[in-house]
């Protein structure tokens, strides 16, 4: 047996994170957690009084005076780490939406410490007058999984909170998914959705190293709030009666199959409506594209690149044949079933104002500084 970090200098048995803590049998399902929440909310609990909360401006030293040039910390602030010295350390802050009714309300998703909300945002007013605090709203028996990639509130309600889960990265250690979550309050109570589809194991990529399922990206059709779709490692999934059940994955190339399949990380995840009560989807294949002896498969990124679905379907998946690949420009050969330029990551923005401009981020792209790539 190797020495199971995942780092890939000693490979360890091809089961090994998922079958630790599952000795002696090496059976898990992902049902097990949901159920066992259920029986925990039935039996008779109590803590003591408090709240779990963080208040910047009770740490010497950290004002939080907004400074118009300058990014200035809110918070919540790292825990103190005693193990090997690393000192105050947190998980990613992977995500951070503010309520577009009350814009005091915040909520913060980071990876490993679940969703963090605020009532105070952002003041301009000097601590400790009336300071940004945070507050963790997830540490509950239903949510099994504190690495939050996304959180998007419906268009239509702004109570209504989903977030993805799972950490979206390529590295040795990304947590694995545990389902969608959802809260129809501003996060006082929460489900958890799709755990029978999004659970955080799967088949390993060559080479024994088992893989973590992560939803990188949630999103809500902005003319049907029962439209709900993730963008995932093993590319899309669409909902249409809000999270509670779940088609795919849906495929928006034909490279996912075949002697090679390539591998279908959804990075970036757009609804645009189109005027006519339907909505167009614009999804970012952004695999790194530079095998890793832990992920062999990495470097089979001929998916990679960004397509449009010219309109949400009322079920089901959209036939691979509906996507269209937007390669305006792009590099030759974009998109072809077979390793690419390292794009890597490929985020997408749509602009406010005009809703047909969108912007691509790639992670990496070699070309020349006069190249211009059009996504439109």
């Amino acid at each position: 047996m190797g020495d199971g970090d995942g780092d890939g200098d000693t490979p360890p048995d091809p089961d090994y994170w998922i079958t630790r803590n599952t000795y002696p049998t090496g059976n898990f399902d992902p049902m097990w957690a949901a159920d066992a929440a259920v029986e925990e909310r039935a039996m008779t609990a109590a803590i003591p009084a408090g709240v779990k909360t963080y208040n910047k401006a009770l740490v010497p030293n950290s004002p939080l005076t907004l400074q118009p040039g300058q990014f200035v910390p809110l918070g919540p602030m790292p825990e103190n780490n005693t193990q090997n010295s690393y000192g105050s350390v947190s998980g990613r802050a992977n995500v951070i939406v503010v309520d577009p009714v009350d814009p005091t309300i915040a909520y913060m998703g980071s990876d490993g410490g679940g969703i963090w909300k605020t009532t105070t945002c952002c003041s301009q007013t000097a601590p400790p007058n009336n300071p940004t605090s945070w507050q963790v709203v997830t540490d509950v028996p239903e949510v099994t999984g504190l690495s939050i990639s996304d959180i998007t509130l419906d268009p239509h309600d702004h109570n209504t909170i989903y977030a993805g889960t799972g950490d979206l990265n390529f590295g040795s250690f990304s947590f694995g998914a545990v389902g969608v979550l959802k809260s129809s309050n501003q996060g006082l109570t929460w489900r958890v959705l799709g755990t029978d589809k999004f659970s955080p194991y799967y088949a390993g990529s060559g080479g024994g190293f088992p893989q973590y399922q992560a939803i990188g990206k949630v999103i809500v059709d902005p003319n049907n709030s029962n439209n709900v779709i993730v963008g995932t490692k093993t590319s899309v999934y669409f909902s249409y009666d809000a999270g509670e059940n779940w088609a795919g994955p849906c495929f928006t190339n034909p490279y996912a199959t075949g002697s090679t399949p390539q591998r279908q990380d959804v990075t970036g995840l757009q609804a645009v409506s189109n005027g006519d009560g339907t909505t167009k989807l614009y999804v970012a294949i952004g695999t790194r594209g530079s095998a890793t002896p832990v992920q062999s498969n990495l470097g089979q990124n001929g998916s990679n690149g960004v397509y449009r679905l010219s309109a949400i379907p009322a079920g089901g998946c959209p036939a691979t044949g509906d996507w269209t690949l937007l390669n305006n420009n792009w590099p030759a050969g974009t998109g072809n079933g077979t390793p690419q330029l390292n794009f890597g990551r490929i985020e997408l923005a749509i602009s406010p104002d005009q809703p047909s401009t969108m912007y691509a981020m790639l992670q990496s792209l070699q070309t020349s500084p006069s190249t211009k790539y059009q996504v439109l």
